[in-house]
């Protein structure tokens, strides 16, 4: 505190701070099984907020996309995959609010 009667002035700025932003938990994206040999394919999204849309998108190395879907609020999918090609990979993309990420999945 001054002491010779000089007035001190402290403004501040509020800002809204989400729960997302000092949430720690590691986000990752499982799909399984990897190798596909039936027809469903598990993704599940670990540490995301899913209350938003996921975009999921599956291709194959030319890039022509063989399955694309939008969904909400859920962090768990299960994929019927009976139309790929054995002995195929693909790149499984997965887009949950600002993020995304991008696997390879092996079709036996």
């Amino acid at each position: 505190m001054p002491t010779d009667g000089a007035e001190i002035t402290a403004t501040y700025k509020e800002a809204e701070v989400s729960v997302a932003q000092y949430n720690n938990q590691e986000q990752s994206v499982n799909i399984y099984p990897n190798p596909l040999s039936g027809d469903l394919l598990t993704v599940d999204l670990l540490g995301y907020d899913t209350r938003g849309t996921i975009d999921v998108k599956i291709s194959n190395l030319l890039g022509q996309t063989v399955y694309s879907n939008t969904t909400k609020n859920t962090n768990h999918l299960d994929i019927d995959m009976g139309r790929l090609k054995n002995n195929s990979i693909y790149l499984v993309s997965v887009k949950c609010g600002q993020s995304m990420i991008t696997k390879k999945l092996i079709v036996e």
